[in-house]
């Protein structure tokens, strides 16, 4: 358990320095194969809408943050945190 733990921050902080640096598709490649191993992790789900974002792919944060509604929704019958439907409502406007 601690090893994942450790391995979720490893790639947290890889996803933020690849937004600092602009290299977001490694970052894609690890947040995407983390949230693999745990679909549930919503910090994960934003830094994926933050990465595919600033990269230039609004249609792909979207697309993830309605992954992360619907998992949600249908495994908790819970609605994203406030900081998930911020950063939505930020994408959305531009």
């Amino acid at each position: 358990e601690l090893l994942r733990a450790r391995v979720r921050d490893a790639v947290l902080a890889m996803g933020k320095l690849a937004l600092r640096n602009g290299l977001y598709t490694p970052a894609i490649e690890a947040a995407t194969v983390q949230l693999s191993r745990d679909p549930y992790d919503e910090a994960m789900h934003r830094l994926l809408m933050r990465l595919h974002n600033d990269s230039g792919n609004r249609s792909a944060a979207l697309k993830q943050f309605d992954k992360c509604a619907k998992l949600l929704k249908r495994e908790f019958d819970a609605e994203p945190e406030r900081e998930t439907m911020k950063l939505r409502a930020e994408i959305v406007k531009g």
